[in-house]
């Protein structure tokens, strides 16, 4: 098999085992691994939430529950969802030897961006920061990477993706497959709990041996952050203003969030992405309803310029062969009356127009899923 035959080999067999994660905070890449009701991804990626929205390809977005935090070496588990069973991985057992030179394969899929995957080399297995040793690697990571699988030339998980260097070139570093499967192991000895582990003894504490305690390791007397304790996210100004119009439309909120001030969410047939940006103090609001007919294109424009005459501060696009929808607003003259006015009637129109578009113009629908 050719080296362009087995990269797409290995593609196809893995994709659906690459999870999207996002939180308030910070969006992200987890995977599931063969054989483990679990998902595996970063701790700074997941850091400072119970629970997170995981979504796998072709799925709706879901909240599941943290179940290991490790700040020591980077690493987090989410309960794998209902219906991510048959998903996973396949891990390196504990006889493989890696070496400078061999090629490897970087994925994954942060909310918002489309499924990366980039290929390398690993060159250099000697390197460490903080006491912990990492695969070092050539595979370009692209922004939301983080908590992603590094793959040898079979498929097989080498390494979850931790950090890369700005402007270094694409330098890459991974925590090694061997410090996954100490860490799983510990985590199965455990019982499969939830627990987290100490940053200064490095012993993995259960939460449930610290129901009456006081936040201080037993081992070491450090203090600790269990997941149980960790406070829920509170939007605050526009945002929760943003997140009160979406629950006033029945909006499940919680499985909106995708990283600050973002919400995604599904309308019918089509995706509504909403960003407030506050150094600009723009509030966005857009959705893809088609892709451009190859045919009748002069039809569809005619019925885009007559939808932004009678659309009520909504405005019919075209962007990259994408027929978009979209509203602007300043939040300096935000008032939740006006937003509320704009939502709805984006609602109300996306609903409508894709359908529209598709079936009577031969507009090409989109996966947004």
């Amino acid at each position: 098999m050719s080296v362009k035959n087995k990269l797409t080999d290995i593609i196809e067999k893995s994709r659906k085992s690459i999870i999207q994660i996002a939180t308030p905070y910070y969006t992200g890449t987890g995977f599931c691994l063969k054989g483990y009701d679990l998902i595996i991804t970063n701790e700074h990626v997941v850091t400072g939430n119970k629970k997170v929205i995981v979504k796998g390809k072709n799925d709706l977005p879901v909240l599941s529950e943290i179940i290991y935090l490790d700040t020591f070496y980077d690493i987090a588990f989410i309960k794998k969802p209902s219906g991510y069973e048959k998903m996973g991985l396949p891990l390196c057992n504990k006889v493989t030897v890696l070496r400078e030179g061999m090629n490897v394969v970087a994925m994954g899929h942060p909310f918002g961006l489309p499924f990366s995957v980039t290929k390398g080399i690993i060159s250099n297995l000697s390197g460490s920061k903080n006491e912990v040793s990492f695969i070092q690697h050539d595979a370009a990571l692209n922004p939301g990477n983080s908590g992603g699988p590094l793959l040898d030339e079979k498929g097989m998980v080498i390494g979850i993706n931790s950090f890369n260097i700005l402007n270094g070139q694409n330098i890459g570093f991974a925590l090694p497959y061997t410090n996954i499967i100490e860490i799983i192991d510990e985590f199965i000895q455990k019982g499969q709990l939830p627990a987290v582990r100490c940053n200064n003894c490095k012993q993995l504490l259960l939460e449930s041996d610290y129901i009456d305690e006081k936040n201080f390791c037993l081992n070491c007397g450090s203090e600790v952050q269990f997941i149980k304790d960790v406070k829920s996210y509170e939007p605050h100004g526009v945002c929760w203003v943003i997140e009160k119009i979406l629950k006033d439309l029945g909006i499940e909120i919680e499985v909106t969030r995708k990283g600050p001030n973002s919400w995604t969410v599904k309308q019918g047939s089509a995706v509504i992405d909403i960003s407030y940006h506050e150094k600009t103090g723009v509030i966005s609001a857009e959705a893809i309803l088609c892709l451009v007919p190859q045919k009748n294109v002069e039809e569809l424009y005619y019925y885009i310029l007559k939808q932004n005459a009678e659309s009520g501060g909504l405005t019919f696009s075209v962007k990259d062969n994408m027929v978009i929808i979209s509203f602007l607003v300043y939040d300096q003259f935000l008032s939740e009356e006006i937003l509320l006015k704009y939502m709805k009637n984006l609602f109300k129109k996306t609903d409508v127009s894709d359908d529209i578009l598709i079936k009577k113009f031969g507009g090409q629908a989109t996966n947004q899923l």
